[in-house]
């Protein structure tokens, strides 16, 4: 389903969310496959919940236009107009549609 038309316009930023491949030699994450997105990117101290129950401020939030699923251990480019272009993801958010179907997808940073 998505956002709406009239709410989809507002969406004029595009993001790069780049998803976690395997772990290489060391143990860490190698990067795996990245997908450009356009969504809206806003800059608003907003207090969200992590995965692991911590209280933190997220600086930016950004609303993808569908329903996406994104690892929270994936990495994410947001524009330039940000002072820190490549943030921690903090929480991931998934919103229902009216028939109770994905709508779309909140990343908070």
């Amino acid at each position: 389903m998505g956002l709406s038309v009239a709410l989809q316009a507002l969406c004029e930023d595009s993001v790069t969310v780049t998803a976690p491949g395997g772990r290489n030699d060391y143990g860490e994450l190698a990067a795996g496959a990245s997908t450009v997105y356009t969504v809206r990117c806003v800059g608003k101290p907003t207090e969200v919940k992590t995965a692991g129950g911590d209280l933190v401020i997220s600086e930016v939030q950004v609303y993808f236009t569908t329903m996406v699923t994104i690892d929270p251990e994936s990495t994410i480019q947001i524009p330039v107009r940000f002072t820190d272009r490549t943030p921690k993801i903090l929480a991931v958010a998934y919103f229902p549609g009216r028939d109770g179907n994905g709508d779309h997808t909140v990343v908070y940073t």
